[in-house]
């Protein structure tokens, strides 16, 4: 019997090794795999598909790396040295991109005339229901940017809640505010022979007597995320693109108000990058997660929702809304100061 009792104890410590040794190469794997995506990330870009589709989910994998470090610190034995090495560059290239949102934000000192308004983007998911009414109305904001608006009753009931309006009909976006638009000035941005629907629409809005440039927009999502080689972001691309031309030629100060369907990572949300600045990542603080998400659900994973500001507008605070109202996007809400000097 002790005989037996040796073998076993004997086959588990061997398996038990085998497994920690076999775990530990598993986590370096991982951590390689992402230096080299990283290394082809910066230098060969969207144009292999592949960089493409899985720029879209960097920050997870970037998370994993984390885990990927924990698991060679854990579970390595004679490489682990050498395999902490395979997750340094991941882990600076979180930290680079990614710690900001961690960090806390101090609100800006304002002036004791200062006027604030208020705005909103809300990606309503199509259909009529009194959670979304509800929604709308506890955002209360002053400038409100609807994408997927479908339902007849929501745009009567916005009708009478707001004074002034415009839309794209075809593509279901709406701008409702407490401040006058030039009517005159509404513009569909499309390219028909290249989008199968409207980027945005493009509305000044008198705020104080200043002009501002309100977008809201709604780029297509690319297809095929879980099939990365099949992976088709063209036409995001080239909506963005078209919205980036409109807005290098902005004499106004501009917002945009989206559910844009992109993450930080990608080459489409650089391009916007370069020419405003992401009001969620410079003065809000963690993730921004607003979708998926459903009424009081807490697993979002991915942050599509978004404002973005010139440098005309100074952002006083930034949230995403506790309740989706049913719909499988959070609305984000932000209050602003628009600098009437510029």
């Amino acid at each position: 019997m002790r005989g037996y009792v040796e073998k076993l104890s004997q086959f588990l410590l061997t398996w038990a090794s085998s497994l920690r040794m076999q775990l530990g190469a598993v986590a370096a794997s991982y951590a390689l795999g992402v230096d080299i995506f990283l290394g082809l990330r910066f230098i060969v870009g969207e144009q292999l598909v592949i960089v493409a589709a899985f720029n879209n989910g960097l920050q997870w994998l970037l998370s994993l790396n984390l885990l990927a470090l924990l698991g060679i610190l854990l579970f390595a034995t004679d490489y682990k040295w050498f395999w902490v090495i395979y997750a340094v560059p991941g882990i600076i290239v979180f930290g680079v991109w990614y710690a900001p949102y961690l960090l806390p934000k101090t609100p800006p000192d304002l002036a004791e005339n200062a006027v604030t308004f208020s705005v909103a983007t809300f990606n309503i998911a199509q259909i009529y229901s009194d959670g979304r009414v509800q929604v709308m109305d506890d955002l209360d904001a002053d400038i409100l940017g609807l994408q997927e608006l479908w339902s007849p009753q929501v745009i009567e009931y916005l009708g009478e809640k707001y004074p002034y309006s415009a839309t794209t009909a075809d593509a279901k976006l709406y701008l409702y505010s407490r401040y006058p638009i030039r009517e005159d000035e509404t513009v569909v941005i499309d390219d028909p022979e290249q989008l199968s629907r409207p980027v945005a629409q493009r509305s000044v809005v008198t705020i104080n007597d200043q002009n501002v440039s309100v977008y809201v927009m709604h780029p297509v999502r690319p297809e095929a995320l879980i099939r990365p080689l099949k992976y088709d972001g063209s036409e995001r691309k080239i909506g963005i693109d078209l919205v980036g031309e409109h807005i290098a030629a902005e004499e106004n100060p501009v917002l945009i108000l989206c559910d844009c369907n992109l993450f930080q990572g990608t080459e489409d949300y650089e391009t916007l990058a370069g020419l405003l600045k992401d009001t969620w990542r410079e003065i809000g603080w963690g993730f921004g997660w607003t979708s998926p998400a459903s009424s009081h659900s807490y697993l979002m994973f991915a942050r599509a929702d978004y404002i973005w500001h010139s440098e005309a507008i100074q952002p006083v605070k930034i949230e995403v809304w506790s309740d989706a109202g049913g719909s499988d996007h959070r609305p984000v809400r932000a209050e602003m100061i628009l600098d009437v000097a510029e």
